[in-house]
């Protein structure tokens, strides 16, 4: 549990058998150790604001005549934002992602990309700039090599061999899976196929990618490697859209949270803030956090703060 990585790493003096479950701990010495790890710290900054890829403007959608599944949706992403998008199964998660993606047709509102309004842009004109990752790669791999099927794309367009050669080395570079590009598919892991999947879609040169559940059915290790290459990608202004019920995956690697309920808005940013809000929690169903729970079993003042404070530490690097 994170709760129990960040207890050692702001070096709690506690046995290994004393850590759990998480109302068993001496709170008391708790509250002292992070107060103290709060004073040794630095204080995160407020990151500068980034330049806005996408807004989303009172998009609404319903199926046939039925009520509006989403209703009135109005967000921003930032180039090179991470924004992990929660909520219980129902709320709106999937039918905004395909209205983002032309699948859905909005019956309101409107949607700006890089200042282009892409409202009436078709399903595949969308596809060349927001992409959408399924949560089981094996739904969306088709051919039988590494090489082939993230070349797949830019031979249907009839790319050029050379153009080919260069985009797909450099997807499957960044991925890490070079070096087994002319591997047979099945020979790879879950995790591996998952990195191919992002490949695939690189080489269309998107600005936004859509990922559903990233992490889910990877151990820890593939887990770790699979997400180094998103942040990487954020990193080089790609934004992502993560659907994830993960709260820790939401904390560890996104710059927000967004909580859908029944096809609104329910709460709009940081992770640590909505992760904090034990009332969007509860309207949403969503689980808290064990870092958040750690927090507020042992009363620290301002949980949000210390949570933030201690997953930038971790995004720095200062626990590797």
């Amino acid at each position: 549990p994170v709760y129990i990585e960040a207890l050692k790493n702001i070096r709690m003096n506690i046995l290994d058998e004393e850590l759990y479950p998480i109302e068993s701990l001496d709170h008391e010495n708790v509250n002292k150790a992070i107060k103290q790890w709060m004073l040794n710290s630095t204080m995160f900054k407020e990151q500068q604001k980034k330049e806005i890829l996408c807004e989303i403007e009172n998009i609404s959608f319903s199926y046939a005549q039925k009520d509006f599944t989403l209703r009135d949706i109005t967000l921003s992403i930032q180039k090179g934002e991470i924004v992990a998008l929660l909520g219980h199964n129902g709320a709106g998660k999937s039918t905004f992602a395909h209205t983002l993606t032309g699948m859905n047709k909005a019956k309101e509102g409107g949607i700006v990309l890089d200042n282009e309004n892409i409202s009436s842009w078709s399903i595949r004109k969308r596809g060349e700039v927001i992409s959408y990752v399924m949560q089981n790669p094996n739904h969306m791999i088709t051919q039988s090599t590494v090489w082939d099927e993230v070349a797949f794309s830019l031979k249907l367009k009839k790319t050029s061999s050379a153009e080919i050669n260069k985009r797909v080395e450099d997807a499957l570079r960044i991925c890490g899976l070079y070096p087994f590009r002319n591997w047979p598919i099945q020979a790879l892991s879950y995790g591996q196929k998952k990195r191919l999947t992002i490949a695939s879609v690189l080489t269309r040169n998107p600005k936004l990618i859509i990922l559903d559940e990233p992490t889910a059915g990877q151990d820890y290790f593939h887990y770790k490697q699979f997400m180094s290459c998103i942040s990487l990608l954020a990193a080089q202004g790609i934004s992502f859209i993560f659907i994830t019920h993960d709260m820790n995956l939401a904390l560890e690697y996104a710059d927000r949270a967004v909580v859908l309920h029944k096809g609104k808005i329910l709460a709009n940013d940081t992770v640590p803030s909505v992760l904090a809000n034990s009332e969007v929690l509860q309207q949403a169903n969503l689980q808290e956090s064990s870092l958040t729970t750690l927090a507020n079993l042992s009363k620290v003042p301002f949980p949000d703060v210390f949570v933030q404070m201690y997953m930038e530490a971790k995004r720095r690097g200062d626990y590797e």
